[in-house]
Formats: structure tokens, sequence, C-alpha cells
């Protein structure tokens, strides 16, 4: 990431004031006189709101192919709306936040080059907890795990949540600047840090029922490790009376570098934020006594299914997957920036259910896949799953380039006959921070009936999901 520039943030913020300043009414100058004005959130714990969002997305993806950049065209145009009620709230800018909410809309449009997507969510996940721990967001359904498309469409920008730590903490008049921290700003753009944060609010038109907010800048900072840049502007209003801000309009433009399991962007965005309070929400008091402890490990991990191939994991967040194709799937471990392994997964020619798989004959179909970069194998043991499945595992040492690879090679067979292969690939400097990634991977692996108008897709050998 390039070095960052002096920001020009502090003086679009004051050249907005003074722009606001010569449209004013008469009303708009008498009020300012009788600042200063105490803008703070009076949402309160048990308290419930509609939430309508739109965000509007343009671009590219840049791409680099065979060492080449490219750049695709895409748009996103994603309309959400949910109730949402306040289950916690800690004093301080830092402090805990945790809300429930019900979708009762969750819908985009995904166009990508000449192809595209409509993801949404399913039914039975549309009541979600958000929690809010030292300005980092998680989002989980109490109903059963995600998946990581239906987490990317609702984890947008300036959430909802998080929206009265725009406010400032003391009295302020109009024409008045102040800075919002990187810690703030990275939680409400989704990175992971910012490293540079110029960022600033300023009062602008005040009356007796809302108080109108500019806010401009810009932002440095990282995405799952990638270096992104941001340049916003916008504004948001606070209504007086609500103690709350019930209007929000950022347009945002955003260059992020090409990283390990997504391309890269050049996009303009618009995010647009409409919030109500309501007196009821029915159906967040029933779900509430079910979901007041936090999220547990298992609530937190997504699902990835195969309809088409029969089959169906549950993964921590750390893995994303890069290649979801009928007879291979491809996901890559990230951890805090860091590209820790690799997983193939692939469907495996079915055999009769009471034919066994010969450890011995699958260690050869390992060292075949991979021909010369096979060293030695360290371990092979096989056992039943929980769900009695044949489990086979193979490690092997090799090396890529002079590089030392370890691979782990596993094959799971179903009783009804069907069967999956995965093969983990981890540099040996990295198995320290990978421990046992894979087996917790494996253990989630379950058969599901396949798609009813689709035969299963399947490999030929099990090596097949090798590399």
């Amino acid at each position: 990431m390039s070095e960052p520039q002096p920001a020009m943030a502090p003086d679009l913020v004051r050249l907005l004031s003074i722009l606001l300043a010569g449209l004013a009414t008469a009303t708009w100058s008498r009020a300012a006189a009788d600042g200063p004005y105490e803008l703070s959130s009076t949402w309160r714990v048990g308290a419930a709101q509609h939430v309508e969002c739109r965000l509007q997305v343009g671009g590219d993806l840049r791409l680099a192919t065979d060492g080449q950049p490219r750049q695709i065209p895409m748009s996103v145009v994603a309309e959400i709306g949910y109730d949402e009620k306040l289950l916690e709230l800690v004093p301080g800018r830092k402090g805990r936040l945790r809300s429930i909410r019900y979708f009762d809309q969750a819908d985009a449009v995904i166009k990508v080059d000449k192809g595209g997507a409509k993801p949404t969510l399913r039914d039975h996940v549309r009541v979600v907890v958000v929690q809010s721990e030292a300005q980092q967001i998680t989002m989980f359904s109490p109903h059963g795990p995600l998946t990581r498309d239906e987490l990317d469409l609702i984890e947008l920008p300036f959430d909802s949540l998080l929206l009265a730590r725009l406010l400032p903490e003391h009295p302020v008049t109009v024409g008045q600047a102040w800075e919002h921290s990187a810690d703030v700003m990275a939680a409400l753009l989704g990175l992971d840090a910012a490293s540079h944060c110029a960022v600033e609010s300023v009062l602008g038109e005040v009356t007796d029922a809302m108080a109108t907010v500019a806010l401009a800048g810009t932002v440095h900072g990282a995405v799952q490790g990638v270096a992104t840049e941001l340049e916003l502007k916008g504004t948001y209003q606070f209504d007086r009376d609500l103690g709350q801000i019930t209007r929000l309009t950022v347009a945002f433009e955003e260059r992020r570098s090409i990283g390990h399991v997504g391309p890269g962007l050049d996009v303009g965005a618009k995010i647009q934020l409409r919030i109500t309070p309501i007196d009821r929400a029915d159906r967040l008091d029933r779900e509430t006594p079910s979901v007041t402890a936090a999220g547990n490990p298992d609530q937190l991990r997504l699902l990835y299914e195969s309809r088409q191939s029969g089959f169906q994991v549950t993964h921590d967040r750390r893995w994303h997957l890069t290649a979801d194709e009928a007879r291979l799937a491809v996901l890559r471990l990230v951890d805090r920036g860091e590209l820790i392994a690799q997983c193939q997964v692939a469907p495996v020619a079915s055999k009769s259910p009471d034919r066994l798989i010969d450890l011995e004959a699958y260690q050869k179909d390992v060292r075949y896949a991979l021909g010369d970069h096979f060293g030695q194998v360290v371990q092979a043991t096989e056992w039943r799953d929980a769900r009695g499945s044949q489990v086979l595992r193979v490690r092997v040492k090799g090396q890529v380039e002079a590089l030392p690879i370890e691979w782990r090679y596993y094959l799971i067979a179903h009783e009804s006959g069907r069967r999956v292969a995965l093969a983990f690939t981890v540099e040996e400097s990295l198995l320290a921070q990978f421990g046992d990634a894979d087996l917790t991977l494996v253990r989630s692996i379950e058969f599901v009936p396949p798609a009813p108008d689709g035969r299963l897709e399947t490999g030929s050998r099990p090596g097949d999901a090798t590399r």
C-alpha cells in the first residue's frame, strides 16, 4: 500500500459547512446562536426499530490471469430490511453492543461481466444476532449456520448497531467539526483495521426537530490482510426528539488490492439507511430469551453445501470458498491476513455400500496424484466417524519448487456408497498455525440427499482432489 498522503478531509468538511451556511434560512441562523447542541443517542436496551437499507455498487473487479492484470465490470444492488431490538449496551466508545434482528427483506442482484447471482437469506436463518466487541461486528443466526453468501449479504457498511458512534462526545455548535477514530471507521466500513484515518463530521443545519451533519474523509486499511483505500462523502440526520440517527446517505469510492481469497476492487458505492422506531417487535420478543448468551463457536461456523454432489460441510470463518464447481470446491484458510492452507473437496465415484476402501491402495493413489512432488508418507490411518462413514487419512511430506509442503489427504465413504475426497496443502513452516484445522473440517462433513434434478458428479480417483 502506498504511503498515506496528507488528508484533505478536514478542508472538505469545512467547505461543506460553509456552503451549508450560505444556504441557511433565517430560522437556522437564529437557532445556531442558541447552540451548542447535545447530539447523543438515547437508544436503550429493549427498544426496537425498523431499518431499511439500500446499497448500490458499480465499477470493476481486478484480477491477475497468468500474471496479466484484467478488469471485469460488476454491479450490485442490495435491498435489506429488518426489525431490530437492542439487547445489550455497555457504555463507552468500545463498550459491548448486542441486538437481535428479523430480516423481512434481504435480496441482492449481482452482475459480474455476463454472469450474475441473486443471493438471499433462507427462511430459517432470518433471525440474526449482531454483536460488537472491541469495535468488531459479528453476526450469526441462532437457528443454524449461515452460508458465506448470506453473511456477505447482510454485513453492510454503516451497520445500524454502530451508527451512534458517529455522534460527538461533547455538545457542538453549527459549523463545528469532530474527528472519527480509526477504530470507529474500521468497524463502520467492515475493515480489519485502519492504518490511516482522516474523517470528520461537521454540524450543519439545526431545527427544533432535526440536526443535519456532513461527513467526509479518507480511510486506508486492510480487509483480510489486503490493502484498501476509501474516500467518503455523505450526510446523516439526527432526530432531536428521538435521540438517534434516523437517516444516512454516504457515497464512497474504494480501491482494493487483489487478495488471497478475492479479486481487487475499483468501485464507487452508495449506501442509504432509513431508521424508524417501532413500538412492538413481537417476533423478536419471542426470540430474545433463547439468545441472551453470546454465540458459541458452533453458531459462528459457516455452511458450504454441494447439493449436486450430495454433501455439506461447516467451517470456521477463516475458511473462504474461492472456487465452487460441480466436481471441485476450493477453500483457503486465511488467518489475520496470512494464507495458511488450501483445501480441495471433490466427489468420488460411488461404489457398492459394502465395498470398503483399502488403506494401502489409497496411499498408492495419493502417491500417483502427487507425482514428482511426493516425498514420503508420514502417517496413514483409518476410522469410522460418528455417522458411521469410513474415513481414510494419509499425511505426506514433499516439495514444490524446493518449498517443503505437507499434504493431508482424506477419503470419506458413506454407507450409501457415496464418497468425497479432501486434500489439504500446508507449508511446513505454517503447520503450527494450521494445527488440526483439517480434522475439524473433516468431522463436519455430512452426506445429504442430492438435488432432485441432477445426478451426482463423480471423480475418477481418490487422489483427484489435490494440489
